[in-house]
C-alpha cells in the first residue's frame, strides 16, 4: 500500500549534494530526498516507547520513502511531475521543436548541429508536448568559524509545492506515518536553526486502492517491444558477484518475464550517492548510479504482462530502494514527444514567506537615507533556536557568537526585497557622470534579477553562434557587475 503526501516549503530548503559541491560553493539537491524524509520521521519517533520496534520496520525495505518532487501549477491546480526524461535535442533557435534521439531507429535520422535541449528539471507529458519547469534557487553567504573562511551555498526558494510517496507493508505502520505527517513539525536539510528547512504539510493519506505512484505516466498494462524505461530516481543494479553494474540485463529480463532483452539506445548521466551512518559518525561508501531522468530503449522477445509492469514499478530496481533510489517507470508516449512548453512552477506565496524580511514601503518624503541598511531583531526564542541553547550578554563579545549573528543577518538581507516601490523617483543631481548612471541601472536591475547568474547561465550559455572571444567579454561584464 502507498501513502501520498504534499507539503509547501515555507522556508528555503538546503539539502547539500557533496559530490556537486566545489570549494567555496555548496551545491544542493533540487528535490527532497527520501532519505531526508525518513530521517525526519525517525527523529520525531525517537523519543517514543515503541521506537526500537518501529525503527526495524522504518529502516528496512518493508518501508520505502520516495523522493519528493515539486509539482507543476496548471489550470488552477497542482499536477504531479517527474524528473525530465533525457534524450532530447533542439536547434540553436530554440523554437520549441524537439528531436528525440533515443526513439530514432536509424543513425542517419539524426539532425546534425542540434544541441541538448533546455527542458528544465521536472516535467509532465501531454500528448506530443513535454511541459517542463525548473526550480528557482537562492544564495546565501556562510561563515565557517573554525576554518575562518567564507563560502556560498544554494537553497531551494520558499513556496514550492512538493509531492512524495511512502510504500508500507502493513496498515499499522501506515496509520502511524499518516498521523505523524499530518500533525508533526517537519524541517528538512541543514541550517534549520537559521531560517531554513521548515515545511507545512498540506495532506497525507492513503492512495486509492489499486493506484501507484506516477501511474499516469506509465504504459499501465500489457506492452510489447520496444519499451522506454526511465529512472524516476537514481538507480543502480548489482552483477552476479555483487558489484555495481548499472543495469543487469539478465535480472531485468527475469523481472519483465521476457527473453532476448537488449538495450538498443540510451540517454543517461551518472551521479554519485552515499548516506551517513550516525552510529559510526561517517559517510557510507559512495556509489555511482544512473541519474534520475535517464532513459533506456529496450527491445525483447515476447510481451510484458500488466502484472509485471506493476511489479517492477512498485518494487523498483537495484539498491537503496528504501531511501528513494531505484524507482523506474515504463514510460508511455515517450517516442511521440516532439515539442516543449515551459509551464508555471507556481511559487506559492513566496511574497508571504518573505513578508517579515522586506523593508517598509516608504513614501518619497521619508525615504531612508541609506537603502542598504537593514536591521534584524532577534527574540529570546529566536536566539535559543539559532544557537541551540540560551546565551548570556557577555557572549556577544565571542567571535563565534558574533559571526553567527552576522551570517544570520546576511541570510535575511539576501532574501529580502530591498527596493521600495518609488525607488525610480531618483534625484537627477545624484548623477555626477554617465558612469554613475550606469552603476545605478545595474543596482536597479540586480534587485529583481541575479545579474551574475543571468549573464553566465542565460545570456552566455544560450548564446547563438558562440565565439572564443565571448568568454573574455563575459568576464569583463561580470567584473563590471
Amino acid at each position: 500500500m502507498f501513502i501520498e503526501y504534499e507539503f509547501v516549503n515555507e522556508e528555503p530548503v538546503k539539502i547539500a549534494d557533496i559530490y556537486l559541491s566545489k570549494e567555496g560553493q555548496k551545491a544542493i539537491c533540487n528535490y527532497v530526498p527520501g532519505s531526508s524524509i525518513r530521517g525526519s520521521i525517525v527523529s520525531l519517533l525517537a523519543a517514543g516507547e515503541s521506537f526500537e520496534e518501529q525503527k526495524k520496520i522504518l529502516l528496512s525495505e518493508k518501508t520505502c520513502f520516495y523522493n519528493a518532487y515539486p509539482m507543476i501549477w496548471q489550470e488552477k491546480e497542482y499536477l504531479t511531475a517527474i524528473p525530465t526524461p533525457k534524450g532530447f535535442y533542439e536547434n540553436k533557435k530554440q523554437d520549441g521543436n524537439l528531436e528525440n534521439r533515443v526513439a530514432k531507429k536509424e543513425e542517419n535520422e539524426i539532425i546534425s548541429g542540434n544541441k541538448r535541449a533546455a527542458v528544465g528539471m521536472f516535467a509532465r507529458i501531454s500528448g506530443e508536448t513535454l511541459q517542463y519547469m525548473s526550480v528557482e534557487k537562492g544564495e546565501a553567504l556562510n561563515v565557517n568559524i573554525e576554518e575562518q573562511n567564507v563560502f556560498r551555498s544554494d537553497s531551494i526558494c520558499s513556496g514550492y509545492h512538493f509531492k512524495g510517496y511512502i510504500r508500507v507493508s502493513d496498515k499499522k505502520t501506515a496509520d502511524l506515518l499518516i498521523d505523524l505527517l499530518n500533525t508533526g513539525d517537519f524541517r528538512f536539510g541543514s541550517n534549520r536553526s537559521a531560517g531554513y528547512g521548515k515545511v507545512k504539510m498540506i495532506s497525507a493519506k492513503y492512495m486509492k486502492d489499486g493506484k501507484r505512484p506516477y501511474e499516469e505516466f506509465s504504459v499501465n498494462g500489457q506492452t510489447g517491444s520496444p519499451i522506454y524505461l526511465v529512472a524516476v530516481s537514481p538507480f543502480a543494479m548489482r552483477g552476479k558477484n555483487g558489484e555495481l553494474c548499472g543495469i543487469n540485463e539478465k535480472i531485468l529480463e527475469e523481472k519483465l518475464g521476457v527473453t532476448g532483452l537488449t538495450i538498443e539506445q540510451a540517454s543517461t548521466s551518472v551521479v554519485k550517492k552515499s548516506g551517513f551512518n550516525r552510529t559510526w559518525g561517517m559517510r557510507t561508501p559512495q556509489q555511482s548510479m544512473y541519474e534520475a531522468g535517464s532513459v533506456f530503449k529496450i527491445e525483447f522477445h515476447g510481451e510484458i504482462s500488466a502484472e509485471k509492469v506493476r511489479e517492477i514499478e512498485e518494487n523498483g530496481l537495484g539498491i537503496n530502494r528504501n531511501e528513494g533510489c531505484g524507482r523506474v517507470l515504463i514510460l508511455k508516449d515517450y517516442d511521440k514527444i516532439s515539442k516543449k512548453e515551459k509551464v508555471e512552477s507556481r511559487l506559492a506565496g513566496i511574497q508571504e514567506a518573505k513578508k517579515k524580511r522586506e523593508l517598509p514601503k516608504y513614501g518619497r518624503e521619508n525615504l531612508p537615507r541609506n537603502l542598504l541598511r537593514y536591521e534584524v531583531t532577534f527574540s529570546t526564542k529566536g536566539l535559543s533556536r539559532l544557537f541551540g541553547r540560551d546565551i548570556v550578554a557577555e557572549e556577544l563579545w565571542s567571535k563565534q557568537v558574533f559571526w553567527t549573528l552576522v551570517a544570520e543577518w546576511f541570510g535575511y538581507y539576501e532574501d529580502m526585497v530591498k527596493l521600495p516601490n518609488d525607488c525610480w523617483d531618483a534625484d537627477y543631481r545624484i548623477f555626477e557622470s554617465a558612469k554613475d548612471f550606469a552603476k545605478w541601472c545595474i543596482c536597479i536591475a540586480n534587485a529583481d534579477q541575479n545579474l551574475s547568474y543571468y549573464v553566465k547561465h542565460v545570456l552566455f550559455k544560450l548564446r547563438t553562434n558562440p565565439q572564443p572571444a565571448d568568454r573574455v567579454l563575459r568576464r569583463q561584464i561580470q567584473k563590471k557587475i
